[in-house]
C-alpha cells in the first residue's frame, strides 16, 4: 500500500449518518444496514482503485 486513502470530509461523514438516519426511520433497520454495506463496500474499492492506479495497474 501507498499511503494513499479515500477520506471524507467532516460534512460528508455527517451526510451519510443523516442519509443512514433518515433510511432507518423510513425503511427499518435491514435497510438501513444494506445502504451502510453498500457504501463501506464502495470506500474499500476507490481505496484499492487509488492504490492500483498509484502502482500503474490501471495505466
Amino acid at each position: 500500500m501507498n499511503g494513499w486513502m479515500v477520506r471524507l470530509t467532516h460534512q460528508a461523514a455527517q451526510d451519510i449518518e443523516n442519509i443512514l438516519h433518515w433510511t432507518f426511520e423510513r425503511f427499518g433497520p435491514l435497510q438501513m444496514a444494506a445502504y451502510a454495506d453498500v457504501i463501506n463496500d464502495e470506500m474499500h474499492w476507490l481505496n484499492g482503485l487509488i492504490c492500483s492506479t498509484r502502482a500503474g495497474v490501471l495505466n
